[in-house]
């Protein structure tokens, strides 16, 4: 046997037909016989030609769409080859899936998530299946030689990357699941957590609200704290596995409603007659109820519980000033304090009238002097005075008089 090289192969055999080993692939041998009497040998036959086994595929290459997780391989053409079969192998299950293709390329869209796989391809002609091809391991994590891929999340604004190599490819980590948040009370932090993804490395978290507000925490654990959100807002917070190479699609959504925000244009109307006062307010949203609170300096307090914006203050003591404030709940919450309104509860007056004669001296001694606010005096005929004094309560105070 003589290759398209002139290298040669031969057998002997005493029969009608012989083995030879070692016959190298893609090759077109000429065959032909030569007949020995163990003197001399005979002119040979007239050739055959005979194609080799074709070569298996060489340089196969591996690269993984993120996030979809399209597994897309490439090998170098094989000569004389009429298709190609990639065969690939879980690691985990050890199922086998196999991708036909004429073409020195294939793609493969039904694997499994998270999980590491050998690939193999053999080419083929009419005759014969080729060897097949070098293993290359497909193994989460694990990439020498980038080739970038980018996606971009419209939702969530993440930027995902995806490598390949030669050597190794990861696979993209399977989506999170079991996506949870627990928000604190008073805190504008939220404790997101999930169930841990195959062949993940890191999660980011992002929360994104009703008003486009994007937030976000990172983690290599199961859990993170997602800082900033904002009062009375409703979010959505999705999670997204990595392992170094390609991101995951998102989880499923949460829905987070934030506690509600102070109440706004807080106003307070007193009614000296009866020392009440009037609160109204802006609504908050997220709020089921609300809590108006008055505080006087007296340290006397005084609160009103409603569902709806405005309530009523009654009981305030006169001669006070007190702060307004308004706080918003969600019936698990409350919000922080509304921006202070003061005002000041109304006098009583008190006048006494003492009648004498102008011949007549008279002592008046006022107990408490600091409430004695303005004597008045006034002539109402010739034989009488009235002095007329205004004084603030509660506080009792006695007039005693000497003549």
């Amino acid at each position: 046997m003589e290759d398209q090289y002139g290298g040669l192969l031969s057998c002997s055999t005493t029969a009608n037909s012989c083995r030879i080993p070692n016959l190298k692939c893609g090759q077109v041998y000429d065959i032909s016989v030569i007949y020995h009497d163990g003197i001399c040998p005979s002119m040979p036959s007239h050739a055959i030609q005979m194609k080799s086994v074709p070569c298996g595929p060489t340089n196969v290459r591996a690269e993984v769409q993120c996030p979809s997780g399209v597994l897309s391989l490439n090998w170098d053409r094989t000569e004389d080859a009429e298709g190609y079969i990639a065969t690939i192998v879980s690691k985990t299950s050890g199922e086998l899936v196999y991708c036909n293709s004429t073409l020195p390329s294939c793609n493969v869209s039904n694997l499994q998530c998270g999980d590491s796989y050998s690939v193999q391809v053999r080419s083929y002609n009419s005759s014969c299946l080729s060897m097949l091809s070098s293993p290359l391991v497909i193994r989460e994590g694990e990439a020498l030689i980038p080739s970038l891929v980018l996606y971009h999340y419209l939702t969530s604004g993440l930027l995902s990357e995806c490598y390949a190599n030669a050597d190794f490819a990861s696979l993209v980590p399977c989506v999170p699941t079991n996506v949870t948040a627990r928000r604190t009370c008073g805190s504008s932090t939220v404790e997101v957590s999930w169930s841990a993804s195959r062949g993940a490395q890191s999660y980011v978290a992002v929360a994104v609200s009703d008003d486009r507000h994007r937030t976000k925490c990172s983690s290599n654990t199961t859990t993170c704290s997602i800082p900033d959100l904002h009062c009375s807002s409703v979010y959505s917070i999705r999670v997204v596995a990595a392992d170094g190479n390609c991101s995951s699609w998102e989880s499923q959504n949460f829905t987070l409603r934030t506690v509600p925000c102070p109440p706004t244009n807080v106003q307070s109307t007193m009614n000296c007659s009866i020392n009440s006062a009037t609160l109204s307010w802006t609504a908050s949203p997220n709020a089921v109820s609300y809590r108006g609170r008055a505080s006087g300096r007296d340290g006397h307090n005084v609160t009103c519980d409603v569902r709806t914006p405005g309530c009523q203050l009654n009981g305030l003591h006169c001669g006070q000033e007190y702060v307004f404030v308004v706080t918003a709940s969600d019936g698990s919450c409350e919000s922080p304090d509304s921006v202070e309104n003061r005002h000041e509860t109304g006098i009583t007056l008190i006048m006494i009238i003492i009648m004498f004669k102008l011949s007549s001296s008279i002592t008046i001694t006022v107990k408490n002097p600091e409430h004695y606010i303005e004597c008045l005096f006034f002539s109402q005929c010739a034989f009488f005075q009235h002095r007329v004094c205004l004084r603030v309560c509660p506080d009792s105070w006695t007039v005693p008089l000497t003549a």
